[in-house]
């Protein structure tokens, strides 16, 4: 079977797990057997064609260029005929795949054209809220089991202002740029959510987002929408003598410390981390947060964090088995966290939110970590130092139900049954009404 996987970014220009998570997926697919491809952008003078690991990047050369790693927002470029037709023409210079997938929501319209003008089934890969609210303030700071997405354009343009404004954007702005605003979301997500239903089929990352899409789209009938979670990262960790010496520099103690992984933004909660850190070194002087990411976390100054760049995928790894608990202490509903995935393979405690998949696809409360409420810095201080006081027989009992929760969720061999069910039948699905 031919699989091509749409998607503007691929490593390493990549900013956020979508990307990465796309790369461990194309590894694993590849190694099953099965012929992989990847469409998707360039951003400075390398090659168009270039196979990595048993599988194939195809790329289309874009108007701006950008470092590896560089932050991005080309979301406009995305969203224009240039972005769309420039894939499209690309694409027509390859072999027929039997089925394309988009891999997230930046790709829908492209892969939907595409399925329609050929012919090949297509799926929509769902990892994020983009179609469901593109500022998600209408669902943050809420358990996905009873997050409701915004409605209309008047409820895309309230959940545009109180977005700008609770992250202190901009300041109060004219009442028809409001409408305006709203408007242009809702149009995209009116756009985002018919290519959606013309999809053969619809993989969410999450039991999370399944929920939350079905809810939002009641048409989607469990024949054609699955829940196959994000595979875990196939990297070597960096060896321990490095790792400590990483903590040296930066004065960090191992198990002494936790870990917070991702973008150091609003959504994410990193300022209630830094604010739960400091609450924790009142009574754990020598606890501190190592924050790793892009972007600068505010107020760190005295609070015990340590902010960071973005390291490697095999220093990450191998920081999370040195850290007392791997901390996600988001506002928005997040997809999966992929770190998160790690973290239950290795037996490390996870201190969540109630906010998207973590509480309700990764942790045990109580036994392999700790959910909080969202947007609560005290609650968050305070099931930091119970995971510090976790005995030797409470952290063996947090690995035995990890590993049980990784094999029954995020086993490789379960995720490849699953991925070959879902392929297969859409192309048999495809050719039957084809005939």
């Amino acid at each position: 079977m031919k699989i091509l996987f749409v998607n503007p970014y691929y490593p390493p220009w990549a900013p956020g797990g979508a990307e990465h998570s796309l790369e461990q997926m194309c590894m694993r697919l590849s190694e099953r057997g099965w012929i992989v491809e990847v469409l998707a952008t360039v951003f400075d003078e390398r090659v168009l064609d270039e196979r990595r690991h048993n599988y194939w990047i195809r790329r289309v050369r874009a108007p701006f260029h950008i470092r590896p790693g560089q932050d991005i927002n080309a979301e406009d470029y995305f969203r224009t005929t240039h972005f769309r037709n420039s894939m499209l023409k690309r694409f027509h210079e390859l072999d027929l795949p039997d089925v394309i997938i988009a891999n997230n929501a930046q790709a829908y319209g492209v892969v939907g054209i595409l399925g329609r003008q050929l012919r090949v089934p297509t799926i929509g890969l769902v990892r994020d809220t983009q179609m469901l609210c593109e500022y998600g303030e209408c669902m943050d700071n809420h358990s996905a089991r009873f997050a409701i997405p915004c409605d209309g354009f008047l409820g895309a343009s309230f959940c545009s202002i109180k977005f700008q404004r609770v992250r202190g954007v901009i300041g109060w702005r004219p009442l028809p740029a409001w409408f305006w605003s709203g408007l242009r979301m809702h149009m995209r997500r009116k756009k985002l959510r018919s290519i959606v239903r013309q999809f053969d089929h619809i993989v969410t990352i999450s039991d999370a987002l399944n929920m939350l899409v079905r809810n939002t789209l009641p048409q989607l009938t469990p024949e054609n929408i699955s829940t196959i979670r994000n595979f875990s990262t196939q990297v070597k960790p960096t060896d321990k003598q490095e790792v400590m010496q990483f903590l040296n520099v930066h004065g960090l103690i191992a198990k002494k410390y936790f870990l917070f992984a991702g973008r150091k933004t609003y959504g994410k909660g990193a300022d209630l981390l830094v604010e739960a850190t400091a609450m924790v070194r009142n009574t754990h002087p020598e606890c501190q947060t190592l924050l790793l990411g892009r972007g600068t976390a505010s107020k760190t100054a005295g609070s015990g964090c340590i902010d960071v760049d973005s390291v490697s995928q095999s220093l990450l790894l191998g920081l999370l088995g040195q850290a007392a608990g791997l901390v996600i202490p988001g506002r928005w509903q997040e997809g999966l966290h992929r770190t998160m995935i790690d973290a239950i393979f290795a037996g490390v405690p996870v201190i969540c939110s109630e906010a998207g998949a973590p509480p309700i696809d990764g942790v045990v409360n109580g036994l392999t970590g700790d959910v909080v409420p969202c947007g609560n810095s005290e609650a968050l201080a305070s099931a930091m130092i119970r995971i510090l006081g976790w005995t030797s027989v409470q952290r063996e009992n947090c690995k035995k139900e990890s590993r049980r929760q990784f094999e029954k969720k995020f086993e490789t061999k379960l995720l490849l049954l699953k991925w070959n069910e879902v392929l297969s039948a859409v192309v048999e699905k495809r050719r039957a009404k084809e005939e």
